[in-house]
């Protein structure tokens, strides 16, 4: 039909745009405004239009042995391990704080399963857009080195959660809560690190 060649020309022409050296594990497209992310690689992929996570592969496959639950560690990601800048767009502008690589390779040694949970509004304002949050996030990861720190990063776009009764936009909990269907997290031993 008509339509299917329309989406198939679509696809076509975004996949000649990737570049897979920067979108390692990313295939994103837009549709009519909406997302959609491909299963590749790793478990990454967005859940809805409003709600983006990150899982890696090599710690998923690791946490997914435990027989008993882990305590997690969730992380804010601006102001706790980034600076904070409003609405961070560019990849180049990503400054670590000063404590956080020391501090962070500390709980390497602990028992707990580190998780960056992030409302990033600016999205839905207009600010940035996904593309530009995957690239903050990889910079943010590549300054921190290896191994990856995170065994999973969700964000939310949502200004507040009165849109189409989205949970996962703190102070709600799904994004701790998607984290504890993902991995074998213990939510009542778990502590969160933010700084507001």
């Amino acid at each position: 039909s008509l339509i299917s060649e329309y989406f198939i020309i679509k696809i076509i022409r975004y996949y000649q745009k990737i570049d897979f050296k920067n979108f390692e594990y990313y295939l994103y497209l837009h549709f009519w405004q909406y997302p959609l992310i491909y299963y590749l690689r790793n478990r990454n992929f967005i859940m809805s239009k409003t709600n983006f996570k990150i899982i890696d592969e090599n710690l998923y496959e690791r946490y997914k042995l435990h027989k008993e639950k882990i305590p997690g560690l969730f992380f804010d990601r601006d102001g706790v391990l980034i600076k904070e800048k409003n609405y961070i767009k560019m990849a180049h502008k990503v400054e670590l704080e000063s404590y956080s690589i020391k501090h962070l390779r500390s709980l390497l040694n602990l028992d707990f399963i580190n998780i960056i949970v992030t409302n990033q509004s600016g999205i839905s304002r207009g600010f940035l857009n996904w593309d530009d949050y995957i690239n903050v996030t990889n910079e943010m990861k590549n300054l921190m080195g290896n191994p990856n720190l995170f065994a999973g990063i969700y964000a939310n776009s949502l200004r507040d959660n009165n849109i189409g009764n989205d949970l996962w936009r703190k102070p709600s909990p799904g994004m701790l809560l998607e984290a504890a269907k993902d991995f074998p997290i213990d939510l009542s031993k778990s502590v969160m690190i933010g700084d507001k």
